[in-house]
């Protein structure tokens, strides 16, 4: 009696995590402010773009995405043609909310039920606000003398901006190291440079493309099927093969 209760517990355990594992997809977008139409949720392979769904849009900005069986994780788009473009990264838990104003999309954007989109929106915010004080100060460095005073102050903000970036990705890593948002975005960083000297204090430029490469995809779990539904493997590799790899035969095979 004892062991016919143990196999009915474990079918039935078996049972209930089958039904968890195939439930599908439930992702509601809002955005206010929207015309009524249509949306189309966009998904990616490798360098190319597939409609993995679509959705009308009501009550002036409202879209539903469903489906019986999950889609593919990966990094989509909801794409609402002359009004929005919304990213989305979907990984097995697809059930979620997101809700936003048309004025403002990732910066009015609050995520319900999904920490990798929540990171993902909190991530744009912070690169909206950093990466126009970076061009502003790379710009007009670009027209100063190195080795000047107003050079030297200039590159010190842009170092000191710099390390805000890397401070602010390293804190996803520290938090949420498994999370596909922290793999998608640290796949996507590129190695820093070194800079490696020939006996005579030199630069060794030769050394530091090497040393460039080889790091290259340290970041990238090549056995994450995920990413190949991203842009990154797709972008890496056309990198990697026309722009750091020379372009002679023995090299390109190698």
């Amino acid at each position: 009696m004892r062991f016919l209760s143990f196999l009915l517990f474990s079918f039935s355990a078996l049972f209930s995590f089958a039904q968890a594992d195939s439930k599908g997809a439930d992702i509601r977008v809002t955005v206010d402010g929207l015309t009524n139409g249509k949306a189309y949720l966009i998904g990616q392979f490798g360098d190319q773009y597939f409609r993995a769904d679509s959705s009308q849009i009501i009550d002036g900005g409202k879209m539903h995405f469903t489906s019986e069986e999950p889609y593919e994780p990966g990094f989509y788009f909801v794409s609402v043609q002359n009004q929005v473009t919304l990213q989305v990264l979907i990984d097995k838990d697809q059930v979620f909310e997101m809700n936003t104003r048309k004025a403002d999309p990732a910066g009015a954007m609050v995520v319900t039920g999904s920490l990798d989109n929540e990171l993902l929106f909190k991530n744009l915010k912070f690169e909206a606000e950093l990466n126009p004080k970076l061009s502003v100060v790379a710009n007009k460095l670009s027209t100063l003398t190195e080795g000047t005073a107003e050079y030297d102050k200039l590159k010190a903000q842009q170092d000191e901006l710099v390390d805000q970036r890397k401070k602010h990705l390293a804190s996803f890593s520290e938090q949420y190291p498994n999370s596909f948002f922290t793999i998608f975005k640290m796949a996507g960083q590129n190695p820093e440079l070194t800079y490696p000297k020939k006996a005579d204090g030199t630069l060794d430029t030769a050394k530091q493309v090497f040393n460039y490469r080889n790091a290259f995809w340290d970041n990238v779990d090549l056995t994450d099927e995920r990413l190949l539904r991203t842009p990154v493997v797709f972008n890496k590799l056309k990198k990697y093969m026309k722009e750091i790899t020379p372009q002679v035969p023995d090299s390109i095979i190698a």
